[in-house]
């Protein structure tokens, strides 16, 4: 509840100018979508609204792990400010220095400044993970998944067909090489619900090959060892859409 206070109660600190910064060409400024740097699910849209504005916020509900919580308010300009109506009257502006809003939650960046990678476009099928122990590594062909990217963001789900368990996550790309993931739902278990993370890819022979953080884990054996790296290798799927790689799991 405290986040999506935060979220709907949008409070601004506002930051000092630089001469060599871009000065706003009007009060259009604030209209688009606003996408946090801190956690991508997260994000803020600007409508013009007549003489007013609309405010669309949706922010993920780490809390309980439900669906995303969205929250509509009215707005009007003031001077450079955006007053927006909510259970606390707040302020946006942006900060002419970085472009960015700022609010107590981070910075968001505007969804057009957010970096894509073409090379990741359209469906992947993963048909392989591979555990890299200290002494060897396990590789397993009981997990399959698919994810789809569109150039920005991108969502996969997972199933260990062994067990029947789904992990559904959303990735944004944030540099060549590196992406951002967070868990949104994990039949296994809720720990891991809401989590971010950095990590690694590359494409590889016409296979996209995902890396993950060093974890604890079974082995065939039962046994739970450190991992040094966790790795899933998917084949691109040419032509499919969204809703049809989804079907391919």
């Amino acid at each position: 509840m405290k986040h999506f206070l935060l979220m709907v109660a949008v409070f601004v600190i506002t930051s000092g100018c630089s001469k060599s910064a871009p000065e706003p060409n009007n009060k259009l400024e604030f209209v688009g979508k606003w996408v946090s740097v801190r956690d991508f699910r997260s994000s803020i849209d600007i409508s013009k609204n007549g003489d007013s504005y609309i405010v669309f916020a949706i922010t993920p509900d780490i809390y309980l792990g439900g669906p995303p919580i969205r929250a509509k308010m009215p707005a009007t300009m003031e001077n450079d400010m955006l007053r927006v109506e909510s259970l606390f009257r707040s302020a946006l502006v942006v900060d002419k220095r970085t472009g960015r809003l700022v609010t107590p939650d981070g910075d968001y960046r505007r969804l057009t400044d957010v970096p894509e990678d073409k090379n990741l476009r359209g469906c992947w099928k993963a048909y392989l993970t591979k555990k890299y122990f200290i002494d060897r590594v396990e590789q397993d062909d009981n997990v399959k998944g698919v994810l789809y990217y569109d150039g920005r963001y991108s969502t996969s789900y997972a199933v260990n067909k062994s067990v029947s368990q789904l992990v559904v996550s959303s990735y944004q790309f944030l540099r060549p090489g590196t992406i951002e993931l967070a868990v949104e739902k994990n039949d296994s278990g809720a720990a891991s619900i809401g989590m971010v993370r950095t990590i690694d890819y590359h494409i590889r022979n016409g296979e996209l090959h995902i890396e993950s953080i060093p974890v604890d884990a079974k082995d065939v054996g039962g046994n739970t060892k450190k991992m040094v790296k966790f790795e899933s290798v998917s084949k691109y799927l040419s032509g499919l859409s969204k809703e049809e790689c989804t079907k391919v799991l």
